[in-house]
Order: C-alpha cells, then structure tokens, then sequence
C-alpha cells in the first residue's frame, strides 16, 4: 500500500522526476484522462503507452476538472478513490491530480518525451496548446490504439437504461444554415445514431442554459437561442424510457469554430438537407420532423409524440 501511495506525486515534484529520469537516461511517457468507472479500454490503454517508453506518469483529472469538462453528473467516482486505483495499476509510475480541463502547465513542467493520447484523436484534434508544450520541450506525440465498444459513458448508457431515475428532461438545438440542419453522431451502447445537438437536462438548471452548456461541451459552438420550437415526446417502454425533449432554435456567430469533442460521446458534425436526411443509411431520431422542420419551419409543431419504435 505504501509503494501505491508513493505513486502520487505534486506539481512542484515534476521538474525533479524529469531531471531524475534525465540523468538515469529514461525516457518519460505522459497519459492523461479521467479514469472514471475503470475498465478493460483503460488498461489496455495504459499499458501500451508504457511500451512507449521506460516512465508512465499519469495525470488524472480532478473531480472539479471533471465537472467542468463533462457537466455535474460526472465524476461517478470520486478523485481518491480514482488516484487509488491508478496507483494500483503495475504499469503507471507515478500519478498527478489536475484541477484544469487541460493540462498544459503539467506538461510544460514535466517535458515528457512522449505524449501518449487514444487513437480517436490526431495531430491536429489534440489541444494545440498542450501539443505545443510538448514539443517545445522535445518531446513528440503518439496516439495508442483502442478497444471498440468499450468506454465509460457507453457502461453509463447501460446502466441508465433501465434507471427510474435516468434523465427525464432534455434540451436540443435546431441550428440550421442554407436549407441546411446540423445534425451529430453519438455513440451508444447499440451503435452510432445522429441527432440534434444537446442533451440532458440538469436538476435546477434552466432549459436555456442546458442548451448552450450543451452545445458548449458537445460541439465547441457558442450558441445564441432565437425561438423555443416545442417538444417531441418519447416513449420507448421496453427501455424504460420516457423522455421530454425541447427544441430550441438556435445560431451561432462563427461556425468555423465548430468541433466535435471527439472522445467518448459526439464523433462527427454534419449539416443535412432534406434529401441527404430521407437517404442517410444509419438511424436519426426524429428525420421526419427535422425533414418537416427544414422544409417548412414556421409551421412546426410545438409538440409532436414518438411512441415504440417509431423514427
């Protein structure tokens, strides 16, 4: 226990690992993630990054990092309890706790020689500012492979699905330009479905702030609410699912920012007319209203019922 408990080390002890593994000729190997509800993708992950090299320092976000990235329903498990088992793990040398939703300063401490991300990132989707601290203290960037259909918001999915007390409320964004409506892909626990942007609805927090946080997270646009269109109401009984939707329409002032984050829920933005929604081979959520929507907005339905099984 007492050699798990070494592992955690401190910002202020990052320049001395480095000129400590420096001198012994090592080189430094740097993961990073949240590690929450660990499973068999986060082991896998972990050790082929520490066949990068000789040290695996691990950062971990914080439980406030975490809140700030992936909203207040995360973490599921606390940060100790996080750092403990992390430090339980034969591969990771050491541990260090971040409180940022980046963590550049530990990177410009440390100069790790290798910067080890998952493969569902690139060269160019990594943050650039923590890209830019590795290389500017010599260091590269290498992406590791991983495991399909494993990840933590996938086992939450699960779990929440037969869960009375799953989210009940959400908030959508209809964001359409030239004829167009941008539409995201999600994973789920049965595959990738496309949908409008946006998600669940907080305890306490107004609709039109869950729209924007949401969009926020999701997709990295800064959105402006112009008009509450209504609802769609889902019933899906045999997955205990019972949900209210609400549609806002919605623009924002730049969409070259727009980027989906990529890493465990939207994977791919896409803007579809209505052609390109009737033929899309993979399932969308609502394309015969979104397709209504498009073709005559003013006149959408402020409330429209899904029951079983239906588009």
């Amino acid at each position: 226990m007492k050699e798990s408990i070494s592992k955690l080390v401190t910002r202020e002890q990052l320049p001395g690992l480095r000129e400590k593994y420096s001198k012994e000729g090592k080189t430094i190997v740097w993961s990073n993630g949240c590690f929450d509800l660990f499973h068999e993708g986060h082991i896998l992950s972990l050790e082929s990054a520490k066949k990068l090299g000789d040290v695996l320092v691990v950062g971990l976000n914080s439980d406030e990092s975490i809140r700030n990235y992936k909203g207040g329903d995360r973490p599921i498990v606390p940060q100790q309890s996080r750092a403990a088992v992390l430090c339980a793990v034969g591969c990771v040398d050491h541990v260090i706790m971040f409180d940022g939703v980046r963590c550049t300063p530990e990177l410009e401490l440390l100069h790790p020689d290798i910067y080890a991300q998952g493969s569902d990132y690139n060269i160019d989707t990594i943050d650039q500012n923590e890209r830019k601290a590795v290389e500017d203290g010599g260091g590269t960037c290498a992406f590791l492979p991983l495991r399909e259909g494993i990840s933590t918001s996938l086992v939450v999915k699960k779990i929440r699905r037969n869960d009375p007390e799953k989210i009940t409320s959400a908030a959508f964004a209809l964001i359409r330009k030239d004829d167009k409506l941008l539409l995201v892909a999600n994973r789920y626990v049965e595959g990738i479905r496309w949908g409008l942007p946006g998600g669940g609805h907080e305890r306490g927090e107004k609709l039109a702030d869950t729209i924007v946080r949401e969009c926020k997270e999701e997709i990295n646009l800064d959105v402006k609410i112009t008009a509450y269109r209504g609802v769609i109401e889902r019933h899906e009984p045999k997955m205990n699912l019972h949900l209210i939707l609400h549609l806002f329409e919605c623009t924002a002032e730049d969409y070259s920012k727009l980027e989906p984050n990529g890493k465990e829920d939207i994977i791919e933005a896409e803007w579809f007319d209505i052609e390109k929604m009737e033929k899309h081979p993979d399932w969308i959520l609502g394309r015969k209203q979104f397709a209504s929507y498009l073709a005559d907005p003013d006149n959408f339905p402020s409330y429209t019922y899904m029951g079983p099984g239906e588009e």
